[in-house]
């Protein structure tokens, strides 16, 4: 298989954060943040007509939202940590990512490959690039790993094979 680019990268803190935070558990993020400010609005109404049910309604609502937004991320990564913790037998491997006619992901003992067509969205990010697999599941990319050529070179070679801008 004739390699074009070739990403090789040990996930950090930081690229991990960015892809919790940015694309897994984003949607959780925002709704909650709509439902607490939609439970403060209620909470408003609610003191103004005096109606001490709605009141407890909305505020369980809000503390709920609240929780929701912040421990729904925090989870997500400790179970990140874990898989990978349980795939590599604990130890922090290299990721190698390879691109050809497919794609190849290797990370210690675990091989995968994917075609570009199962690529649904890409996500540039401030610490990785992420060809998204699905709505949950992506391949990181450091966008200082890539070891034959540039990420500049990258981005439009995998914009012309997926036809997704990232």
């Amino acid at each position: 298989m004739d390699i074009r680019f070739e990403n090789r990268y040990k996930v950090n803190e930081l690229m991990l954060r960015e892809y919790v935070y940015k694309v897994v558990s984003r949607n959780i993020v925002l709704m909650s943040v709509g439902v607490f400010l939609l439970g403060a609005v209620v909470l408003v109404v609610a003191t103004a007509n005096k109606d001490y049910l709605l009141l407890g309604v909305a505020g369980v609502c809000m503390i709920i939202a609240v929780f929701a937004g912040m421990l729904t991320p925090q989870l997500v990564l400790r179970e990140i940590h874990a898989t990978s913790d349980r795939l590599n037998n604990g130890k922090k491997c290299e990721t190698v990512v390879r691109f050809g006619e497919k794609i190849t992901m290797e990370e210690g003992a675990t091989s995968m490959q994917f075609d570009y067509t199962q690529i649904t969205k890409i996500h540039n990010l401030k610490h990785s690039y992420v060809l998204m697999l699905g709505k949950q599941n992506g391949i990181m990319l450091s966008k200082t790993g890539f070891m034959n050529n540039d990420f500049k070179k990258f981005r439009q070679f995998i914009q012309e094979k997926t036809g997704k801008k990232g």
